[in-house]
């Protein structure tokens, strides 16, 4: 059991120097590699990375959100700080390394919409009417709490299917809707 552990250390500290979940060469992402284990990408969009990882302490699956701009990370996670929904992920830990910003969220399991659409075409209208109507007792909950939050990323890609419905994901372009108000206003819309 201590060479697998030191392999799996070994393998994270080669994944980390690679540039998964640090600048190349740079040091080892200490709290990444020793309480984390990655075990694959989830996705990656203009903000940043999320990865698949499993928490050596607890032994849980967790997705870890990787911000390059630390801007970002801090609206997301006074955003996600503010939901208490089963339709959003829960944060569990935040924390800087290496210059990077990281969120540790729930993982949901599930397949997303865009690859239910792929892999079997249109879904039943039964079907697709009962997740619509989930999704918008969702968006509701956001826009109708204080503060109101404005996703403004709602895609098949931000939506997992699970056995209890669809679920919300990344929050990464949401903003409090007072803020989205300020940026109109400051671009002269109305």
């Amino acid at each position: 059991k201590n060479n697998a552990n030191i392999q799996t250390y070994q393998e994270n500290i080669s994944f980390a120097r690679r540039g998964g979940l640090c600048p190349a060469g740079g040091k080892e992402a200490l709290m990444l590699v020793q309480r984390y284990r990655v075990l694959k990408k989830l996705g990656e969009g203009g903000c940043g990375r999320t990865w698949l990882v499993r928490d050596r302490k607890l032994g849980k699956l967790w997705a870890m959100k990787e911000w390059v701009e630390k801007e970002g990370a801090q609206e997301e996670l006074r955003i996600l700080r503010e939901l208490e929904s089963p339709c959003f992920p829960r944060i569990v830990e935040c924390f800087q390394e290496n210059g990077r910003q990281y969120l540790l969220m729930d993982w949901i399991r599930g397949r997303t919409l865009e690859e239910a659409l792929l892999q079997e075409g249109p879904l039943p209208w039964r079907t697709a009417a009962a997740h619509t109507a989930k999704i918008c007792r969702a968006l509701e909950t956001l826009h109708g709490g204080t503060p109101a939050i404005l996703h403004l990323d709602l895609k098949p890609s931000n939506i997992i299917l699970t056995q209890d419905g669809p679920r919300l994901i990344d929050f990464g372009n949401a903003v409090l809707a007072d803020a989205a108000a300020d940026l109109t206003a400051a671009d002269g819309r109305k």
